[in-house]
């Protein structure tokens, strides 16, 4: 099956230096230049470096923190870390252009389905006693309940998804998973309604990994059916949908289960907050959100925090700053050419095998033509 792609002809603006030296830091780790944990350097020595302003490369730093690509280390020894292997970066760029594209959740879900087969049946023909060893610790972790309960079965979802060694489809599968736990920090329902859909999802994910472990794909399938009916509740129930408004503790709410994503950069959660205010006022593209000064009254800020907001924004492709006549944040839409390209040169870089590569496409071609993730994925998948 040959996947057309129906976004030719889309220009893009020269990127701001502060994005340029971001698309540049990515592109040295994608290389491999970084590895995860490795120093890059502190703040002064990349400023000359790039021969750029500290605001400049503060804007850079935030942008690629927010992608979870860097990371900062006070103290002795301390700077700038690469905190994210390049699948890490992909999948992130996958997750976010399919939240802020307006994805329909019923083509999310009938992908992550198809996917999860395939890991699964992969995983099956690999699992020996070590790896049900290594779930059962993680089941018992999450019958401890606490914050560490949902990144227990989180850690199981992944630990199933590599178990099968096809790190094409574990890859893309990630991207659609993580797409249904941002669901959990923009949701608009009360407080009670949304821990018992958390509480059903959670059960669901266990009982799902209880069935692999036991060696039953269709019971684990009928589990993550489930699991994925529950996502799509909380789907709806957020502002994610475009329908409602988020709960004003949403994000206090989901950090308090999930405490590992949580950010502490000022600047990364006035960027949420400005996607949460698009979601929340329904603003299509080409809606005007405000000036910079009306922004920094807004959310409290001064304008270099607001600045590296806004730059984190406008990677995502979610926003565009105007100036002259048509000033003003403006919403824009995020280009798949964009996101097509940049996992393109991630799998040249490190090509999957052959076996790997027809798996993922006979996944793929298998799902229903008219799927925009299915197609997305496809165009990915079949590059040279």
């Amino acid at each position: 099956m040959r996947f057309p792609l129906e976004h030719e002809g889309l220009r893009s603006e020269q990127p701001k230096r502060a994005e340029s030296i971001a698309i540049q830091l990515e592109g040295e780790i994608l290389a491999g230049k970084w590895q995860p944990g490795e120093r890059i350097g502190n703040e002064a020595e990349l400023v000359q470096r790039y021969r750029v302003s500290r605001w400049t490369m503060r804007e850079a730093i935030a942008i690629l923190e927010q992608a979870g690509t860097l990371t900062t280390r006070r103290g002795a020894g301390g700077g700038l870390f690469a905190a994210a292997s390049a699948p890490t970066l992909i999948r992130n760029s996958l997750c976010s252009y399919l939240e802020l594209s307006g994805t329909r959740f019923a083509a999310i879900a009938e992908a992550r389905l198809a996917l999860t087969r395939a890991t699964s049946e992969l995983a099956l023909d690999r699992m020996g006693n070590t790896e049900r060893i290594a779930l059962a610790d993680l089941i018992l972790r999450a019958e401890d309940g606490g914050t560490g309960a949902m990144e227990a079965m989180a850690e199981a979802r992944s630990l199933l998804r590599e178990m099968g060694e096809n790190h094409l489809l574990a890859l893309l599968l990630a991207a659609l998973t993580d797409v249904g736990l941002h669901a959990c920090w923009m949701s608009a329902l009360d407080d009670t309604t949304f821990l018992a859909l958390i509480e059903r999802l959670m059960a669901a994910t266990r009982r799902h990994v209880l069935a692999m472990m036991a060696g039953r794909l269709d019971l684990a399938m009928a589990a993550e059916t489930e699991a994925v009916a529950v996502t799509g509740e909380l789907h709806a129930a957020s502002s994610m949908s475009g329908l409602l408004p988020g709960a004003p503790n949403a994000f206090d709410r989901a950090y308090a289960i999930f405490p590992s994503a949580q950010s502490t950069k000022k600047s990364e959660r006035v960027a949420w907050a400005i996607r949460q205010y698009v979601s929340d006022h329904k603003l299509a593209p080409g809606a005007v959100i405000g000036s910079e000064e009306w922004l920094m009254g807004q959310y409290g800020v001064g304008r270099p925090v607001l600045r590296e907001a806004i730059r984190i924004l406008e990677r995502l492709g979610a926003v565009r700053m105007r100036r002259g006549g048509q000033s003003g944040l403006t919403v824009s839409r995020p280009s798949p050419d964009h996101v097509v390209t940049f996992a393109r040169s991630y799998l040249q870089r490190y090509p999957p095998n052959d076996g790997e590569r027809s798996d993922a496409l006979a996944v793929l071609s298998g799902i229903d033509a008219a799927n925009p993730v299915a197609r997305m994925f496809g165009l990915i998948v079949e590059c040279n």
